[in-house]
């Protein structure tokens, strides 16, 4: 970790899960250039290399701007609307 972020820190690891790109499952992962990341191939991903990264590495590619992540959209279900009955409560 860095800047002083404990590794048991609930909030860096939702600010690394954030980072790490597009909700869903990863379709492909293409390299657009120019430039590499330590310990990550100067090149298309497969699904199981993306799979192998690390957090911080997803982190890094989804930041770098030389990589396009692609992701299938996540199935999020209906959006769940409150509906107005009119009446007050009585409390």
């Amino acid at each position: 970790m860095c800047c002083g972020q404990d590794e048991g820190s609930e909030m860096a690891k939702s600010t690394q899960q954030a980072a790490a790109g597009p909700v869903g499952q990863v379709t492909a992962v293409r390299y657009v250039g120019p430039g590499y990341l330590l310990g990550v191939p100067a090149r298309d991903l497969s699904v199981g290399e993306w799979d192998a990264l690390s957090d911080v590495q997803r982190s890094a590619v989804g930041w770098s701007g030389i990589y396009e992540v692609v992701a299938a959209e996540a199935d999020l279900g209906a959006p769940v609307v409150a509906e107005e009955s009119g009446e007050e409560s009585g409390v």
